[in-house]
């Protein structure tokens, strides 16, 4: 009975192709790929279509091998180069991926916003950036969700309203640091009065402004802006007809360096300044004091360490303090221990010395008993009854056989030796141990 070769049903097709699918006049349409080829075309980093497509073909199933009929593709399309049509698939069709090839689009998109974030971005009570971990972390918390098909710019702007929105860590863009420069005499003051109402209307801070021309009759105004507002400076400078003009001095103003209590108090100062300043119209043509003056002037203001309601009293130790006191603490340790092995020395001793007071007396007590002849007759019955089975202790002396060695090892006797030899002090007998008060340790 013959039977019918059929194909491996693990057989995996089309595992290096990326199919771009466009459905246009109720047909669809598609081309072959390469899947990390795709991509940068659409990007402009690949222009070579050869490098791009598998096959140079339009199919209505690329799976199946089904070729696309020409007279519906001039029908729909209106052209008949099959080279055009393709190139329109290309950039308007839908790419086919797997579901891990989306998950890592998501994800490369994902680190990406967290990244320019983390760039962009500052803390607003220190001016410092939040580290990319910290922002990813935060994005989960808003349950923030990467787009296919929108920028990154557009994503990243839609992150922060969100982070700002839910409230999940205090973050703002970080600011621009611009120069406007604007033509004014000495006389005519009314263009750099009206840049200067202009900046603080939009909420700008006025970091530095020269109240005196230079030899040029120019006047330059310092000012830190949220990004948002730099096309409507750049529209007020324009419109004055070439007596205002834009610089970027810095893109990001951002506090780098490590940081420290007198830095972000004397910072804090400073923008306090610059705000009161902005909002109760101060002279612009004086500058604000450098950071050693703020510095004086809040070291005059803050109370000093050691008195009572200082705002040092939270601040923790340094770690040089710690380690003074921790090496105390190791100090009155070994004071104590030293203390306790005094003691147990003495009362070693002590016992020690009950013991040789007891043995004596004992011996004295044999001796007026036994004469010395029955003593060593004694002995000598003992060592002529000695039998190659008995066991003898180590610890407390004597022979045994093997059942009484067993039950030796369990009684009160060898326990109360085991604890003299771990004392220092020397064994007793079964004697001295039964007329013993059993008070040591």
């Amino acid at each position: 009975m013959s039977m019918a070769i059929a194909l491996p049903t693990n057989q995996v097709r089309l595992t290096n192709v990326a199919v771009v699918r466009l459905t246009k006049g109720g047909k669809r349409f598609e081309v072959a790929c390469y899947k990390n080829k795709i991509v940068d075309y659409r990007t402009g980093k690949e222009q070579n279509m050869d490098e791009v497509l598998q096959i140079d073909n339009v199919f209505t199933n690329v799976s199946k091998g089904i070729l696309a009929n020409k007279k519906d593709m001039k029908k729909i399309f209106g052209i008949d180069d099959e080279t055009l049509i393709i190139q329109e698939i290309l950039k308007s069709g839908q790419v086919q991926i797997s579901e891990k090839e989306r998950d890592a689009y998501y994800e490369n998109v994902w680190r990406e916003v967290a990244n320019f974030v983390s760039e962009k971005c500052v803390n607003p009570s220190n001016n410092r950036r939040y580290t990319p971990d910290m922002i990813r972390q935060a994005m989960k918390m808003a349950e923030f969700s990467a787009h296919p098909t929108r920028s990154v710019k557009q994503q990243f702007l839609d992150c922060v309203k969100l982070l700002i929105a839910k409230g999940v860590l205090p973050i703002e863009r970080a600011k621009m640091h611009l120069r406007i420069q604007v033509y004014a005499s000495n006389d005519d003051v009314q263009l750099y009065n009206e840049s200067i109402d202009y900046v603080k209307s939009i909420g700008a801070v006025v970091v530095k402004g020269e109240g005196t021309a230079n030899e040029d009759n120019w006047r330059c105004i310092d000012l830190h802006l949220c990004p948002s507002h730099y096309r409507d400076v750049d529209q007020f400078c324009n419109k004055n007809d070439g007596k205002a003009r834009l610089e970027v001095v810095q893109v990001c103003v951002i506090e780098e360096g490590d940081a420290g209590l007198e830095m972000d108090m004397s910072r804090r100062f400073v923008k306090e300044k610059q705000q009161s300043d902005a909002v109760g119209g101060a002279d612009t043509g004086n500058e604000i004091g450098d950071v050693d003056d703020v510095t004086r002037r809040m070291k005059n203001e803050l109370k000093v360490e050691g008195e009572e309601g200082s705002i040092y009293d939270d601040i923790p130790t340094s770690s040089r303090k710690n380690a003074k006191k921790d090496k105390k603490k190791s100090k009155k340790a070994k004071r104590r221990e030293k203390e306790e092995e005094a003691e147990r020395r003495e009362r070693r001793q002590k016992e020690l010395a009950r013991q040789e007071e007891r043995a004596l007396r004992l011996i004295g007590e044999k001796e007026s008993i036994t004469s010395p002849q029955s003593s060593i007759m004694q002995v000598e019955a003992s060592i002529a009854g000695i039998d190659e089975n008995l066991s003898s202790c180590n610890t407390c002396g004597g022979s045994f056989t093997k059942t009484q060695y067993r039950a030796h090892f369990r009684s009160d006797w060898h326990r109360y030796n085991l604890k003299l030899k771990m004392a220092g002090a020397p064994a007793v007998s079964e004697e001295e141990f039964k007329l013993s008060d059993i008070d040591f340790l």
